[in-house]
């Protein structure tokens, strides 16, 4: 169907045909006009090279304005940490003196005054009885429960 023809003798050096020296003597010497697609793509390559460059300048700006943005936040977390430790402390101390208001309030509630106590033993006791003697004693000390035998285990 289809024959390819190759023709070795334009590889020779002693056999040169006039149209092949005509067109590589043409190609050797080039005009503006056919080296413009070369000086585009050149430009065009420097652009895109400057356009990288720019934004990696302005991402590293970026970076260290960040960086600095950073240390200030870290300094400031810092000090309100310090602030909230002292918090801490005064609200510890405020809950330990509350506590003891608290007991000392209750050691006051469980104090009655003389008046009192004879006033209550007045009005329990009949009309025409006399008491000769009042004594205090101190509550005996509930028991302890005795702890729980350990578990045995079964064998």
């Amino acid at each position: 169907m289809y024959s390819l023809d190759i023709n070795f003798l334009n590889d020779r050096p002693e056999y040169k045909p006039a149209a092949a020296a005509k067109t590589t003597s043409k190609r050797s010497g080039g005009s503006a006009k056919d080296q413009l697609p070369l000086v585009g793509a050149l430009l065009f390559a420097l652009g895109a090279n400057a356009l990288v460059m720019g934004a990696w300048w302005w991402v590293t700006n970026e970076n260290n304005g960040l960086a600095g943005e950073q240390a200030i936040l870290e300094q400031e977390v810092a000090k309100l940490n310090t602030q909230a430790s002292a918090i801490r402390a005064i609200n510890a101390e405020t809950d330990k003196i509350t506590a003891e208001y608290r007991a000392l309030a209750g050691v006051f509630d469980q104090i009655k005054p003389w008046s009192a106590m004879f006033q209550d033993l007045s009005a329990r006791t009949p009309a025409g009885v006399q008491i000769a003697k009042i004594e205090q004693i101190d509550p005996s000390p509930s028991p302890v429960a005795a702890a729980p035998p350990p578990p045995q285990l079964p064998r």
